[in-house]
């Protein structure tokens, strides 16, 4: 597999959890790493402190990140629990400006507690939708990627 595109530190929306993936676009498809997740909402004596929590979602990236070279893809597949969506599998990619409400834990200045993403949904051929956020400005790059692997994009 080569790598023709990496997106890091995309994410989804699920639950208490904010979780993180890079993903990498590869001859063969759409591979997604789980980096790691954090609580979108803070207790006031949770397990683990915050601070320890940013710490470890920093170390699995940069665990993971050596090894986005072609040969060891498949081993981040095969030993790592990467998820891996193969091509032909795809049926569409939609790409489109998000404005996701922050939770108060994730808000910077709470008078603006709106943050504009691009949402990236990923519709497979079974019907599932794998919707990731990530940052407005790759929208362009991405496009021009995903359209060079072949696969039907729509913008919106």
């Amino acid at each position: 597999m080569k790598p023709l595109f990496v997106v890091y530190g995309a994410f989804t929306e699920g639950g208490e959890y904010r979780e993180y993936f890079d993903v990498i676009l590869t001859d063969e498809g759409v591979v997604l790493v789980d980096i790691g997740k954090l609580p979108r909402i803070f207790k006031k004596r949770p397990a683990l402190p915050r601070l320890v929590e940013r710490q470890l979602l920093r170390i699995f990236k940069e665990r993971y990140r050596v090894m986005y070279t072609s040969e060891q893809i498949e081993e981040l597949v095969r030993r790592y629990g990467a998820k891996f969506i193969p091509k032909k599998e795809i049926r569409q990619v939609v790409l489109r400006d998000y404005e996701l409400t922050l939770s108060q834990a994730l808000a910077k200045v709470f008078k603006n507690s709106k943050e504009k993403l691009l949402l990236m949904e990923v519709v497979c051929t079974s019907g599932r939708v794998l919707r990731l956020f990530t940052a407005l400005k790759l929208k362009e790059r991405l496009k021009k990627s995903l359209k060079s692997l072949g696969l039907e994009v729509v913008s919106g």
